[in-house]
């Protein structure tokens, strides 16, 4: 049997608006789905900014939404000074810190949020992952509460393109694949 499967792929402009160096994800968010499996069919970032200022976001799917979507839409926006006001927002919420105590709340297979950060193009990236993210019960201090409110509002005004953090003229606007790659895989 030949399985087939097709992927829309973000390719933002090679090179920045200035016309410097190729872009790269200066920061991603993934949301795994909390099953365990360890795979997904959905394995796009919730959020992504590349250096050349590029940002696209998975669109919010209302949770009575019937049918939902098998793949959400996406959004994006243009902004020259995002990477800096991102990066600054994730590091004040220590969201860039693997040292960060984030507590681990006492439930089980809820997801993990991923946030990883790449501040150079040839750097290595640091990825920081929260388990149960909104989650804010049993398990936790105080401290590690107030961690985890800060870092969820950011984590959902980066998947909305806030304007503070992704300041470009106009709104976001819907995103639309440049090209598709398509996989076969014999089983």
């Amino acid at each position: 049997a030949v399985a087939l499967g097709a992927t829309a792929v973000a390719c933002p402009a090679n090179a920045a608006p200035d016309g410097g160096a190729p872009a790269y994800a200066v920061m991603r968010i993934s949301v795994d789905d909390g099953s365990g499996r360890g795979w997904s069919y959905l394995t796009t970032p919730q959020t992504i900014l590349y250096s050349n200022g590029l940002a696209i976001a998975s669109k919010v799917i209302p949770s009575d939404q019937d049918p939902a979507p098998a793949v959400p839409g996406f959004i994006t926006k243009t902004s020259a000074t995002a990477a800096a006001k991102v990066l600054a927002a994730l590091d004040a919420a220590g969201m860039t810190s693997p040292a960060t105590n984030w507590g681990v709340p006492q439930v089980n297979d809820a997801s993990t949020t991923t946030i990883t950060v790449q501040r150079q193009a040839n750097a290595n990236p640091v990825s920081v992952s929260i388990y149960a993210l909104g989650v804010l019960g049993p398990g936790l201090t105080k401290a590690q509460i107030s961690l985890r409110k800060s870092a969820a509002s950011l984590v959902n005004r980066l998947r909305a393109l806030d304007a503070s953090l992704v300041s470009g003229k106009g709104s976001a606007t819907a995103w639309a694949p440049s090209r598709f790659v398509y996989r076969a895989a014999l089983s």
